[in-house]
């Protein structure tokens, strides 16, 4: 009995030693949302999105792709591509291959067809398509998850535009009551661990100038709720 148990003690000590020697696999989830109110300059590229995953360092990871546009509507089509994670000593090094390859044919073919979507729009629905795909991140099990805004952020809505000077002089001397009326409209989630990318390149001066004031106040007020939050012209790897 005694050599019985000294047998099964070695045999669960080396089972427990394989299970923590197994690489733990964790999943990276991307929104892009694409500003088609009006032309921007700024585009989402497969080159710069895919470095993201890190499937080049571990393909075993899980990955998860959604795209949407930003249009005059608070509710637009989302579509999704993903690829879930894999154990390394169970899988085929081939045939995950194959599959990263697959995953990333999908994302070059939604991008590319985005390109076809008519770029023009009277009025810009921004904080409410913004905010629900942060809110709907927030509630993910992905151990990374990043929001690739490319949109200028310029809300124009019948009750609320950042095109009035009065408006943006809100932005600057008092943004917290331009803050509780969007968040009236849709509270933000706790956004902590979520990594915000606000991709934009102003025309000119004067586009400069305003996308200065209401990018600041995108990234105090999705910093004050626990993003992470980045403002640049374009996607670097």
């Amino acid at each position: 009995m005694k050599r019985t148990l000294i047998i099964l003690t070695l045999l669960a000590a080396g089972g427990l030693g394989v299970y923590y020697s197994i690489p733990k696999q964790s999943t990276t989830e991307i929104s892009v949302m694409r500003d088609i109110t009006s032309q921007q300059l700024a585009q989402p590229e497969i080159t710069s999105i895919m470095p993201l995953y890190k499937l080049d360092s571990n393909e075993w990871n899980g990955a998860i792709f959604r795209f949407s546009n930003i249009t005059n509507l608070s509710l637009n089509q989302m579509v999704e591509v993903t690829i879930p994670s894999e154990n390394k000593w169970l899988s085929n090094e081939f045939d995950r291959a194959k599959a990263i390859k697959a995953f990333t044919g999908q994302i070059t073919n939604i991008l590319t067809v985005a390109q076809s979507d008519t770029v023009g729009r009277w009025n810009s629905s921004i904080y409410l398509p913004l905010s629900t795909e942060l809110n709907l991140l927030s509630q993910s099990s992905a151990q990374t998850k990043v929001l690739l805004a490319y949109t200028d952020l310029m809300e124009y809505e019948p009750n609320l535009s950042f095109y009035s000077k009065k408006v943006l002089a809100l932005l600057v001397n008092n943004p917290d009551k331009v803050k509780q009326y969007l968040e009236k409209q849709q509270p933000l989630n706790n956004l902590k661990g979520i990594e915000v990318y606000l991709i934009y390149q102003p025309e000119n001066t004067t586009d400069d100038s305003q996308y200065r004031v209401v990018s600041n106040f995108y990234k105090q007020m999705l910093e004050s709720a626990g993003a992470k939050v980045t403002i640049t012209p374009n996607l670097i790897d």
